[in-house]
């Protein structure tokens, strides 16, 4: 029986860095003189938006030829998402002779090291001959395991951490997830002298590795982080934070497990990895707060009480199971849920509303439980008085009234 092996070669190609020098600016408009509506929470927020619109397009144009021919089961915006971490550049900004608008123009572009240029290359993890079929079979799955195995493992090796990003993040995803990205190819066997003998070869594409390791980015002020004292009706004290999704994530309409983030400028909407999206380092670090996270499970006004009101707790449910796997190694946490149900207009109201205020009756709101609360808080009654008492005095900052909804169960897990 052949003896299985990892394999990766290092190329190395001295040949300096790939630039790329524009002159192209990239423009957000952050506020508006007239309407006083503002895009971005502050001219900071818009400015990184902007450097990050303009550093895809420069990623884009160095991986031209490698993004046009690539085919993956990723989608190519997480990609090049992903790859604006490989490169370095000098920013410039502007405001474009507008107040209300930031532009930014990247100089020197270049990757950080000239061997990225290979990460669309496919490495080798193993090699499999024999004249069985089933044998090949075996051995195969065999290798797939312990790729995974040590993909996900406490010491990963070193040339699996070379192709990785943030080797946290892919320990998010499940093996059955990380193992789609392990291809095979029959290849042209060596042992010419026993008949009927196949190879297989195993291989991954660094390119997928580092963009499942790369966290999602965050643009424009995508969590809105406010922090309140409340009390429970037995007057106990609790601090709070309300964590708010920007308000183009929200659950897709009828679904139980689908998050989707709308484009507003394309009007078009996709799929989010909520997992993934969790494991963001900013959202993390804001977590290592918390003693405790409960998520706000709603239905928008369409459909019959009794249904939508189930959909809210399988939704809390849902979002329970994603909190608690991107988490799981923070033993300490506890999650809950809380399930509003259906929004309270009637179905002749509902009729009358557009699809983005009947989105935005499905948003994505989560509430922190910092370690300041006294132990005996009473979450339901806190959670309750805190998110009356803000949909009243700061609106902007709960862009849901619980009132507004049939239900305030707590779900807890």
């Amino acid at each position: 029986m052949l003896k299985k092996m990892f394999l990766f070669v290092f190329l190395l190609f001295v040949s300096g860095y790939v630039y790329s020098d524009s002159d192209d600016f990239s423009c957000v408009k952050f506020g508006d003189q007239k309407t006083k509506k503002w895009s971005y929470r502050d001219e900071d927020a818009a400015g990184k938006d902007a450097t990050m619109q303009e550093a895809k397009k420069e990623v884009k144009a160095l991986f031209k030829n490698e993004l046009k021919d690539f085919d993956s089961k990723l989608d190519k915006v997480k990609i090049v998402d992903a790859l604006t971490h490989l490169i370095e550049y000098n920013s410039e900004e502007t405001g474009d002779g507008d107040f209300y608008t930031i532009c930014v123009r990247l100089d020197n572009v270049h990757l950080k090291n000239p061997q990225y240029k290979f990460i669309f290359q496919p490495k080798k993890i193993g090699e499999v001959c024999s004249f069985s079929q089933q044998v090949r079979e075996k051995l195969s799955d065999e290798i797939r395991r312990d790729f995974v195995s040590a993909l996900t493992g406490k010491n990963i090796p070193k040339f699996i951490l070379s192709m990785l990003n943030e080797a946290s993040n892919i320990k998010l995803l499940s093996k059955n997830e990380l193992s789609q990205y392990i291809y095979e190819q029959e290849i042209q066997s060596k042992l010419k002298s026993i008949e009927g003998t196949k190879c297989i070869s195993l291989f991954v594409y660094p390119v997928e590795l580092y963009t499942l390791s790369s966290s999602e980015k965050f643009g424009r002020s995508e969590l809105r982080a406010t922090k309140v004292h409340t009390k429970d009706d037995d007057g106990k004290e609790g601090e709070l934070y309300i964590l708010v999704v920007e308000k183009d994530y929200h659950w897709k309409i009828g679904k139980l497990d689908v998050i989707i983030k709308t484009d507003t400028d394309t009007n078009t909407s996709k799929p989010v990895d909520f997992v993934r999206w969790l494991g963001h380092p900013e959202f993390q670090k804001k977590v290592n707060e918390l003693k405790e996270i409960v998520n706000i499970g709603m239905a928008s006004c369409g459909g019959t009480l009794t249904d939508e009101n189930i959909r809210g707790k399988v939704r809390t449910r849902k979002l329970t199971e994603w909190i608690s796997r991107a988490f799981r190694q923070n033993k300490n946490l506890k999650v809950y849920g809380l399930n509003l149900g259906k929004h309270r207009y009637s179905g002749a109201e509902c009729k009358q509303l557009s699809a983005e205020i009947r989105d935005s009756q499905r948003r994505i709101l989560l509430i922190g439980i910092t370690k300041n609360s006294d132990p005996e808080l009473d979450i339901q009654s806190a959670l309750q008085n805190a998110m009356t008492k803000m949909a009243v005095e700061q609106p902007e900052n709960l862009p849901i009234n619980p009132s507004d909804y049939h239900l305030f169960d707590l779900i807890e897990n």
